[in-house]
């Protein structure tokens, strides 16, 4: 194998993936009354007016069997929910959160239309074996991961998500954690040091009709890697474009497969490294669905000791290769429509179906 020197989670990410931390709220003013609130079938109603002093700390303390709790204007606190049935929702175009969210233990907690932004470390994370819903949600300058989940939690995002100019990755599931796009969702991540990371056994899916993007990221697109997964259950856009590195790259056994024959089109282009780069017996499977891969600084698709099997792929205009297969990578291109310039093989490859080596 051709060394590589992949350090894309390492050198971007790093230790600053589980780093949370936590400032005190600051204290209501005295002339402050508490948030206005009722309860209705064991259910804590409130509403919190950040402006006027009230926190959302001291809501989330209130003894109830579930909270809903609303609230409006910039709340300066990190905060830490460490009990299930919860949802905290945004009133209005005002409501911000200037710190961070922390979902620990925690299930059936529901984050819903507002802003997290400045946070020292990570904007939004699930922990310990958390279950959590964002919708409508946004992120941005965030220390190190826009949002996250680690510690076998899940985090599933409903309508339009975005991450901003995160340190680290916009978005993220690592050890065993899985981050779900719903079906419809819209993920936007853009400005960060990765777009989108799934690593140490985390995985992905994007059910039928979602759609994310990762653009003018300084790294790559997408990174898979130590068993990382990303399952494409149909009618998906996957964007990876204009990104500092690779869209996407796949190491240590990691895998990017989607539904055959299921109207999924994956576009890797103009990126500063290769459009997709696969190493260390990861596999990429997008049999009978649309593969775009031009003007990247690399080579559109570059194999090494890994599986590719594909059918309807455009790539021309790359750096160096079209395709680039090495190191007893397997590629099979199944039927379809291609429009490939060269395809390069070391000869330890093995190649079939409707492209050949050149």
């Amino acid at each position: 194998m051709r060394p590589t020197g992949l350090l894309w989670p390492l050198a971007l990410v790093g230790c600053a993936l589980l780093f949370v931390s936590f400032r005190q709220a600051p204290a209501p003013a005295e002339k402050s009354s508490a948030e206005s609130w009722v309860e209705r079938d064991q259910t804590r109603i409130s509403t919190v007016d950040c402006g006027r002093g009230e926190t959302l700390t001291r809501a989330l303390e209130r003894p109830a069997t579930s909270l809903q709790i609303s609230f409006r204007g910039t709340c300066n606190e990190d905060l830490l929910i460490e009990r299930g049935r919860v949802t905290l929702t945004g009133l209005d175009a005002s409501a911000v959160i200037e710190g961070s969210v922390t979902v620990s233990g925690a299930g059936n907690v529901v984050l819903e239309s507002f802003s997290v932004r400045n946070s020292a470390g990570n904007c939004i994370v699930a922990l310990r074996s958390s279950s959590a819903e964002l919708r409508n949600i946004s992120v941005a300058q965030c220390g190190a991961n826009g949002i996250i989940a680690a510690g076998s939690s899940l985090i599933f995002l409903r309508g339009t998500v975005s991450a901003a100019a995160c340190a680290g990755a916009g978005l993220a599931a690592t050890n065993s954690s899985n981050t779900t796009l719903a079906a419809g969702a819209a993920v936007t991540l853009t400005g960060n040091g990765i777009g989108w990371l799934i690593q140490v056994s985390g995985s992905s899916t994007m059910n039928r009709t979602a759609t994310l993007q990762a653009a003018a990221n300084l790294g790559p697109g997408i990174v898979l890697a130590s068993g990382g997964n990303l399952s494409l259950n149909g009618i998906n856009t996957l964007n990876l474009t204009g990104n500092g590195g690779p869209g996407a790259v796949l190491t240590d056994s990691a895998t990017l497969v989607a539904v055959q024959d299921s109207g999924v089109t994956v576009n890797l282009s103009g990126n500063g490294g290769a459009g997709l780069q696969a190493e260390r017996t990861s596999v990429v499977d997008l049999l009978g669905n649309s593969t775009i891969s031009s003007d990247n600084a690399g080579p559109g698709l570059d194999i090494d000791d890994g599986t590719l099997r594909l059918g309807d792929l455009t790539a021309t205009d790359n750096g160096g290769s079209d395709v680039s297969l090495a190191f007893g990578s397997r590629a099979t291109f199944a039927g379809g429509s291609y429009n490939v310039g060269t395809v390069t093989c070391e000869p330890t490859v093995l190649v079939r179906g409707a492209l050949g080596c050149t």
